[in-house]
């Protein structure tokens, strides 16, 4: 009686299966679910930033998933010291001209560098920007981009797992943001 190796080697792998799942069931791989399915945004979109005590700021943002770090063009930068913390003042002013006086505390200072190559040091602040409904926490490194078309710059560390940047569409969502999805 000649010996069928397949037949022994299911046999013997019935043994390592636990009893009552069969061979497609033991083997399946589970995938894990997303919580939540990241929006598609164009690559500029319109944005809110939210100062803390002061205006909402309507800006238009570039999404940048090249670059890892966001920036925020910011004028008249100043520090000073409040109940011995660092903090910055600076100025914004909106896609309406209006110009508002924000002061926050200093989160850090990163080391930059600029288009040309110089190496710079940058001041960091926290804030919430409103992104297509999503209120997120924002680390803005402060900087002059006055010759840019956009005064908000979002890198990959805040378009990663929230959002899919489509290249070829701009505008596709609304500045409003939902209640129960802010993840700040």
């Amino acid at each position: 009686m000649k010996a069928n190796y397949s037949s022994i080697f299911v046999l013997l792998l019935g043994l390592f299966i636990s009893p009552g799942l069969s061979l497609s069931e033991e083997m399946r791989v589970e995938k894990p679910h997303r919580i939540h399915q990241p929006e598609v945004i164009g690559w500029v979109e319109r944005v809110k930033v939210m100062p803390p005590g002061g205006d909402l700021l309507e800006l238009e943002a570039k999404l940048a998933p090249s670059s890892s770090l966001s920036s925020l063009h910011a004028e008249d930068i100043e520090h000073f010291t409040k109940n011995k913390k660092d903090f910055v003042r600076f100025r914004v002013e909106d896609r309406k001209g209006k110009m508002v006086a924000i002061e926050l505390p200093l989160s850090t200072s990163k080391k930059t560098k600029s288009s040309t190559g110089a190496k710079l040091t940058r001041d960091v602040v926290k804030l919430p920007v409103c992104v297509a409904g999503k209120k997120l926490e924002v680390e803005l490194l402060l900087s002059d981009r006055s010759e840019l078309e956009q005064e908000l710059r979002l890198g990959r560390n805040e378009l990663a797992g929230n959002f899919i940047v489509d290249p070829a569409r701009t505008h596709m969502n609304s500045m409003e943001c939902v209640a129960g999805r802010a993840n700040s």
